[in-house]
This record gives C-alpha cells, sequence and structure tokens, in this order.
C-alpha cells in the first residue's frame, strides 16, 4: 500500500515510482523509502487494477523494495570553525566649561555667583570596552536523527539534514538527496556590560546595558550529498573531508556621550574648580543655526577583517561554483550635533569617521534536483547556486551540473542569471530546467525555462509552474488540458491523446498520463 507515503514521484525505470513513509505525518523526515511497480505489462496500454478497500479499483503494484533510512550514516566531512571577534564600545565625552565670579554674600550668608561664561569645547573618544572573543567548534557531520530537520520542534544545532528528494534509478537504486546545513554554534554567545565614567570622571564604571555578542557559522548551505539508501553507502557529496571556516569579526555599538561639566568659582569661599560627569546625547540641529565641527574622531571598525572557507567545495564545484574570498574595507565619515550654543547661534559638531568591512560575495548551493530522467549511467544533480548582487535582497542564480560520482562531469549547465530575485527550481531534465522567479518584495512570481544545450532561455510573465510541469527533453506538460504547450507562446498542441474519462478523485498526489507512442 501506499498510503501514508509521501515525496512521491516517478522512477528512472517504466511504470516505477518511488515515496517514503515519514518518523512523523507531514514532518518531511524519511523512516523508510520504497519503490513500487505498476503491473502494466511492457506495451499495454491498459493499466491494471484490482479491487480495493470497498470494492473500489485501485491500480496493481508490486512493491519492489521497502529499505528503512540508513540513519547514522557519516558523510565524510569534518567542520572545524573559529571566529575571532573584537569588541570595543567607544564612548564620547565633550567638555563643557561653566565660569562663575563671585558677587557678594546675600543676607543669610550665601555666597552668590555670577556666570559669565559658558563655553563649549570639543570631544574626545575613549574604548570603555575593549574585548576580544574567540569561538570554536569541530563537529562531524553524519546523518542521525538528533540532527534530522522535522524530527523535534526545536531546529537541531550546531546543523541540521533534511532529504530533498527520493528517487529510483535505471540501475533499480534507492537514491535520497541530502541537504546540509550550519544552523548555530552550540555556544554562540557572550554577555557584555557598558562602561562609562563614574560622577567624578577618574573612573569607569559598569551601566545597566547588556551588548549580547552572538557568533555565526560563515556560509549555509554547508554541501549536498547523495545516498543509496538501500547500501547505506554516500555516492558523493559537494564537500571535502574537512572544512575549516575562520572568520575576525569587529563589533562595536553606537557610542555613548557624556559631558564633562567643569564649574570654574573665581573669588569667594567656593573659588576653586569642580569636575563632573553625566551622560548626554547627540541631539537634533538647529535650522537656525550653522554647523561648526569642533573635532574630528574615529569609531571602531566594523564588520568582517579576515574571512576564510577552506574545504568548503571539492574541486569539481569549486571550480564551476567557486568565487574569490577577500574582505574590504569601506570608509565613511558624518556629523553629529551634541550642543548648541544659542549665545554664539551656532551648532557644535563632532565629525566621526568609520571604516566598515564586508567579505566578498560567494555562491551558496541553495537547491538540488536530480536531472531526470538520467541519460548517464552516474546520476546527475542541478544544483541551483545563489549570490547576492550587492544591491538588492534577490540572489542571482547560477546552475550547475553536478556529478557526485564522477566529478569530470560536473559542468555549469547554463550562465549566470544576474536578474535577482528569489529563483526556485521546480524541474530538471538532462536537457533542462524550469525556475520560479519571485519579486522580493511584493511576491509576484512569473517563470524561466533554460535549455542546456542550446544556452538560451525562455522567459514568462506568470508563474506556469502552477499548471506545467517539465518533461524530458524539454516539454512543458499542462496537468490541466493535459496536453504539451509550446515552449515560446505556451500555445497547446494536439498531442498528447486526451485521458480516458475517470471519476472524479480528491486533488492528486501526482498526475499519471499514459502516452502510447506509434
Amino acid at each position: 500500500s501506499i498510503d501514508g507515503l509521501e515525496g512521491l514521484q516517478f522512477g528512472d525505470l517504466d511504470n516505477t515510482f518511488v515515496g517514503f513513509t515519514a518518523t512523523a505525518p507531514g514532518s518531511g523526515a524519511p523512516a523508510q523509502v520504497s519503490a513500487f511497480r505498476i503491473r502494466r505489462p511492457l506495451g499495454s496500454a491498459t493499466v491494471p487494477r484490482e479491487a480495493g478497500p470497498s470494492d473500489a479499483e485501485i491500480v496493481s503494484l508490486d512493491t519492489l523494495k521497502a529499505v528503512n533510512f540508513p540513519f547514522g550514516l557519516a558523510l565524510g566531512t569534518s567542520v572545524r570553525w573559529r571566529q575571532t571577534t573584537r569588541f570595543q564600545q567607544p564612548l564620547i565625552t565633550y567638555t563643557r566649561t561653566f565660569t562663575w565670579v563671585f558677587s557678594h554674600m546675600d543676607p543669610n550668608g550665601g555666597a552668590v555667583y555670577t556666570p559669565v561664561s559658558d563655553v563649549f569645547g570639543g570631544g574626545e573618544i575613549d574604548p570603555a570596552v575593549d574585548q576580544t572573543f574567540v569561538f570554536s567548534a569541530e563537529f562531524p557531520i553524519v546523518l542521525d536523527q538528533a540532527h534530522l530537520f522535522g524530527s523535534t520542534a526545536l531546529t537541531p544545532r550546531p546543523y541540521f539534514w533534511r532529504v530533498a528528494e527520493v528517487g529510483f534509478d535505471a540501475q533499480e537504486r534507492l537514491l535520497a538527496l541530502v541537504e546540509v546545513q550550519l544552523y548555530e554554534p552550540n555556544d554562540a554567545l557572550r554577555p557584555v556590560t557598558l562602561r562609562a565614567r563614574d560622577r567624578t570622571c577618574a573612573e569607569f564604571e559598569d551601566r545597566p546595558l547588556i551588548w549580547t555578542i552572538r557568533a555565526a557559522f560563515p556560509v549555509q548551505p554547508l554541501l549536498w550529498a547523495l545516498i543509496d539508501v538501500e547500501r547505506g553507502e554516500v555516492l558523493g557529496t559537494t564537500g571535502t573531508p574537512l572544512f575549516t571556516p575562520s572568520s575576525v569579526e569587529a563589533e562595536s555599538v553606537f557610542p555613548l556621550v557624556q559631558v564633562r561639566s567643569v564649574l570654574i568659582r573665581q573669588g569667594g569661599p567656593f573659588a576653586g574648580t569642580e569636575t563632573t560627569c553625566w551622560d548626554s546625547g547627540f541631539i537634533d540641529e538647529d535650522p537656525r543655526f550653522p554647523l561648526e565641527e569642533t573635532a574630528t574622531l574615529t569609531l571602531p571598525p566594523r564588520g568582517t577583517t579576515a574571512f576564510d572557507v577552506t574545504g568548503w567545495y571539492r574541486d569539481d564545484v569549486q571550480r564551476v561554483a567557486g568565487e574569490p574570498v577577500y574582505t574590504a574595507a569601506f570608509p565613511g565619515s558624518f556629523t553629529v550635533i551634541y550642543a548648541v550654543n544659542e549665545e554664539n547661534g551656532v551648532n557644535k559638531a563632532l565629525r566621526l569617521n568609520e571604516t566598515g568591512w564586508l567579505a566578498g560575495n560567494l555562491a551558496y548551493p541553495r537547491e538540488g534536483l536530480r536531472m531526470r530522467p538520467a541519460d548517464t549511467p552516474t546520476p546527475q544533480i542541478l544544483l541551483r547556486f545563489g549570490m547576492s548582487d550587492g544591491i538588492s535582497a534577490g540572489e542571482k542564480a547560477r546552475l550547475v551540473q553536478w556529478s557526485p560520482q564522477d566529478p569530470t562531469q560536473t559542468r555549469q549547465a547554463f550562465p549566470w542569471i544576474e536578474e535577482a530575485a528569489v529563483w526556485s527550481l521546480q524541474g530538471a531534465t538532462p536537457r533542462a530546467a524550469v525556475l520560479r522567479k519571485a519579486d522580493f518584495y511584493e511576491g509576484n512570481a512569473s517563470s524561466l525555462v533554460v535549455d542546456f544545450q542550446t544556452q538560451e532561455s525562455q522567459a514568462y510573465a506568470e508563474d506556469v509552474t502552477r499548471s506545467y510541469v517539465l518533461l524530458a527533453p524539454e516539454f512543458l506538460y499542462n496537468v490541466e488540458d493535459t496536453r504539451f504547450h509550446t515552449l515560446d507562446t505556451l500555445a497547446p498542441t494536439a498531442l498528447p491523446l486526451p485521458l480516458a474519462p475517470a471519476p472524479a478523485v480528491p486533488a492528486p498526489l501526482a498526475v499519471y498520463h499514459l502516452i502510447v507512442v506509434p
């Protein structure tokens, strides 16, 4: 019985299909993978049926294989990760000097002083906090239940894996295409207490402000793998035996601001100088007055100052999908207002210079599909790599034909799709692929069919993946009118012949269309 099967799709052999039972209904986590054959004699246009429950006719099937998923299978890749984060909290202090001159003693014996000047000085910057944190972890990638996505309510750490699809190939192998993603380090957080000067200005003291340093893995997804479910064998992965990602991060917060108040009393019983510090902040510019920049200060750097992803991709994948690894500095400058001197009619300002660091954009293996039906003895996987264009929130797309067992066959299947969008693979054959394209902000969807042989593409204003499936070599089949449609205008063709009338059924899990070739 196929009751409860998920991930159903046809196999590479005639009359076969495959699916899996999940560890929990709807979880997508495979417990057992099964292959079936429909009992249709070779060349017959009749699909044999038999009596099922409640005398309903069902298609006659043979169970070819039913194999438990090989939990605990090691993929042969280990991750050794290290991140060094230097955190600096800048404190900007400006001086405001008041001068009072003794006037007289009042009748009650109090000293009366007359303010004669109020001078705003420039600013200075100090590192109130300067700490360095080192995060590290090392772990193997194993397809165990503890890290299976969907097996628990919380996402597993430090990595999780999922089965993207199961298949049954022409060699009668049960295959599973697996995606592994780095998620979050087990030990990823470091709290830092922010500081400022005490009231006397002599020492720094803790403030009730906490900044949390959060470490993160630099790449995801980590890898894709193709496994033989029955033999419990890894046929190939996009990774290497040892992946050693590392980065050096500079992190800071926007400066806290304090004023150093210097009160000078001249003459009288309280003659002398009193210095105190209290919290202040930047303020809005008074449009009536011009700006006066009293000082130029340099903020601590921010961003990724060093970056390395050695061992991420095996050589054949690196050759067609790897990007240069580098970091770049982006200097900037802006002004802030810390005081308005209405007496002199001026906005007191500081110029703050800063340097932000960014790591170069990488190509990430976002999706994978088996290219079916296979036209080579070894399975071929179409991988969609996504890469930021550095401007929009979407990604460019690169399609790579990845050969897990024969690296010499790995190649770029199609040139970069330069338009940044939310791309998703909807179907792949050895000759072509259909992609869905969604606008990142509005969500409007369209689609694209690419031909690997001609290196040409056909764009559609609507989302054809709602009504069409891609069949080998590069045909669009409409599941609503059961016709092939032309690639250019989506006009229906005369073939295939109409399906025989059938009883109405709920929305199907799959479609079956018997095509008789004269």
